[in-house]
């Protein structure tokens, strides 16, 4: 009779949760060598944005950002401008027409 593979009782060990693996002798597993220069040009990109985001909500006055909400509800604003009152929109008796065409009895049990 053969004898088990190595890993074999290793897996028993571990399988009754007498033990933790050796992560690094896990079949597949590689080291990234070049992790550490990836995780410093991360850290970089970000130190880099956050700068920029700084920059940008520090740079501009309160003056500046209430013409620019102000310059921004004008806009809104002209977008309304020759559209009809509300009171124009429909008359009484279109009011009326839309009631008498909704208005159903419903079923009564």
């Amino acid at each position: 009779m053969a004898s088990a593979p190595e890993w074999y009782q290793e897996a028993r060990v571990e399988i009754r949760g007498e033990g933790y693996p050796d992560v690094s002798r896990v079949v597949g597993l590689e080291a990234n060598r070049d992790m550490p220069q990836r995780v410093e040009e991360t850290r970089l990109a970000v130190a880099d944005a956050e700068a920029l985001l700084l920059a940008e909500i520090t740079g501009a006055t309160a003056e500046a950002e209430l013409a620019e909400a102000l310059a921004w509800a004008e806009t809104q604003q002209a977008a309304f401008v020759g559209l009809p009152d509300e009171s124009e929109f429909l008359s009484e008796a279109d009011l009326e027409a839309l009631r008498a065409l909704f208005n159903v009895r419903r079923a009564q049990p």
